[in-house]
């Protein structure tokens, strides 16, 4: 009898971040994780996802104890080290927060906002545009230690604005029990897109063509109802 073949799983490495990656019943779950998952099933390749502090997922891929890491933005740093596919596992859009009865207006000026009090958690950048902007306008922001905090401050009228990547907003916000307290003001300050990218250096050459095949997996994932059902099992929208 002829042994079956063993494929070995690709390890890949996320940080914990609610709710793209978190564990449930001690295994990784999450947006950003069933996405992954799914275009890996489409790709025909298993995985192993594995979560741990996000300095640490960096040295795994710019060494070779780890295959990919998710999600990720893609800097000419990163291209480095790293494959990006053609195709986002999803976008991130950085967005704007006001309360229900709010008269601010916003044409995707940042400089037009001077005069507002902007909640933002200490440790989060924002995209380098309003990065920029807080420095070159300057922007009043009001630093919190989470996202929920600016929220709270938002909805006692402490701050004008709160800042947050949409679809962290959107989970904080129903895990708050918030859900329509607050608008989204268009247009998005900016959107980046959010990676499943693979280590050069354990791929070595094999690592674009891995890339490759990922990319055309998300292509059709995003075509199928499955891509808005991941979205929908964790109460978020596109």
């Amino acid at each position: 009898m002829t042994p079956a073949l063993f494929i070995a799983a690709w390890l890949l490495v996320s940080e914990p971040n609610p709710p793209f990656e978190m564990e449930v019943a001690g295994k990784p779950a999450g947006l950003a994780v069933d996405l992954v998952n799914a275009a890996m099933e489409l790709a025909g390749e298993p995985v192993d996802v594995k979560l741990f502090p996000w300095a640490r997922c960096i040295e795994m891929v710019k060494g070779k104890d780890a295959d990919g890491i998710f999600y990720i933005y893609q800097t000419p740093e990163r291209d480095e080290f790293l494959a990006f596919p053609g195709e986002p596992l999803f976008d991130n859009a950085m967005t704007l927060y006001a309360k229900k009865g709010h008269k601010i207006a916003f044409d995707g000026d940042l400089g037009k906002l001077a005069k507002l009090r902007i909640g933002v958690v200490s440790t989060k950048s924002y995209g380098p545009d309003f990065d920029r902007a807080k420095v070159q306008v300057p922007l009043l922001v009001e630093p919190a230690d989470d996202l929920p905090l600016s929220f709270k401050k938002l909805q006692k009228g402490r701050i004008d604005l709160v800042i947050s990547n949409r679809i962290s907003a959107q989970w904080t916000l129903k895990e708050m029990g918030l859900v329509g307290e607050f608008d989204e003001l268009k247009p998005f300050v900016q959107v980046s897109p959010a990676f499943l990218a693979f280590s050069k250096a354990k791929g070595g050459a094999a690592s674009e063509a891995r890339a490759k095949r990922v990319e055309k997996a998300l292509e059709a994932l995003k075509k199928s109802p499955r891509y808005g059902e991941i979205f929908r099992k964790y109460g978020l929208e596109l």
